[in-house]
C-alpha cells in the first residue's frame, strides 16, 4: 500500500480519543508531529530516497508547497518533486 492509499485509510490521523479534550494540546502536538514523521518517513521509503542528501529539503519544499491543505497536498507536491532527484 502506498502513502497515499494509507493516507487515504486514515492511517495517520488521529484518533478520537487522542483529538478529544482529554488529551493536552502539548501531547496532541507531540502525536501531529510524530504522523507528520510517518508520512515523511513512507515516502522516503517508498521512493527510494532515504537516506539520500537532498530527501529533507525534498520534503520540506513539499511540507513548505502543501501542508496548509494537509497532508494529501504534501504527497502530491512530494511526488512531482522527487522526480527532480
Amino acid at each position: 500500500m502506498d502513502t497515499r492509499q494509507r493516507l487515504n485509510a486514515g492511517e495517520f490521523d488521529l484518533t478520537p480519543e487522542q483529538r478529544s479534550n482529554k488529551t493536552s494540546s502539548y501531547e496532541r502536538r507531540k502525536l501531529v508531529v510524530a504522523n507528520t514523521d510517518r508520512v515523511r518517513i513512507s515516502l522516503e521509503e517508498e521512493h527510494g530516497v532515504t537516506g539520500h542528501p537532498k530527501a529533507e529539503h525534498l520534503w520540506g519544499l513539499a511540507w513548505e508547497h502543501g501542508h496548509a491543505c494537509g497532508y494529501g497536498d504534501v504527497v502530491s507536491y512530494y511526488e512531482d518533486f522527487v522526480k527532480l532527484l
